[in-house]
């Protein structure tokens, strides 16, 4: 406990020695932890790509399974789903004419998972520069008492260095964060197109009119 509190009281000093610039920075570090959080929760495979939607697509046999697969996306909100669901709404047109409609559904379901990749790519990129604030102190000091008062000198240097340094303490995890959870991203997009396509390929099965294939007339039900 006592490890714990002395920690937590160095924590502090560091932080009130920065001056004034360190509350941004504390803020930023809060916001991005908050964020990180968010997108470890969001970006579980499950929640963008159900399992049970996932295999109807791969157990669907033919286009005659749509309607099953349409009530099976009406309540699910998945990125997954959204994406099937517009296929399925446009499964009258043309193949040419449903990719252009999927493409748009899939980007705007792409820039739904990215959203909180632009909070953490701002925070990094804004956070060293809020540490370098701190030289401002510095050169109030030399432009007040000139640069031979060394000891205040000092103190004016300690103070931005601290300041940097937390600059880039929230800086690169916010970096490492939105790198790893950008590759995680363009993953899940992928996994959706290879679903998105594979979709297609089972709904049209003929070919160059890229229109779906009429069923074929059971045995013994033509009539002479």
């Amino acid at each position: 406990m006592d490890v714990i509190t002395g920690r937590f009281s160095a924590i502090l000093t560091f932080v009130q020695q920065g001056g004034w610039v360190m509350v941004p920075l504390v803020l930023s570090s809060i916001v991005a932890l908050t964020v990180c959080i968010e997108l470890a929760i969001a970006l579980r495979r499950r929640r963008i790509i159900p399992g049970a939607l996932s295999q109807a697509i791969e157990q669907l046999a033919s286009a005659a399974g749509a309607s099953e697969l349409a009530s099976r996306v009406e309540k699910d909100r998945s990125p997954l789903a959204n994406v099937v669901r517009s296929i399925l709404m446009n499964r009258s047109l043309p193949r040419l004419e449903n990719q252009e409609e999927l493409l748009l559904a899939g980007r705007q379901e792409a820039h739904r998972l990215e959203r909180g990749l632009i909070a953490l790519e701002i925070i990094a990129a804004i956070a060293p520069l809020l540490g370098l604030l701190g030289m401002v102190d510095v050169f109030d000091v030399v432009s007040k008492e000139g640069i031979g008062q060394a000891a205040t000198l000092s103190v004016g240097i300690k103070k931005a260095l601290y300041t940097t340094v937390m600059g880039l303490i929230v800086a690169i995890p916010c970096l490492i964060a939105h790198s790893c959870f950008g590759k995680r991203v363009d993953d899940l997009v992928l996994q959706i197109e290879r679903y998105a396509t594979l979709l297609l390929n089972k709904l049209y099965l003929a070919g160059p009119s890229g229109k779906p294939k009429a069923p074929r007339p059971a045995a013994g039900s033509e009539t002479g």
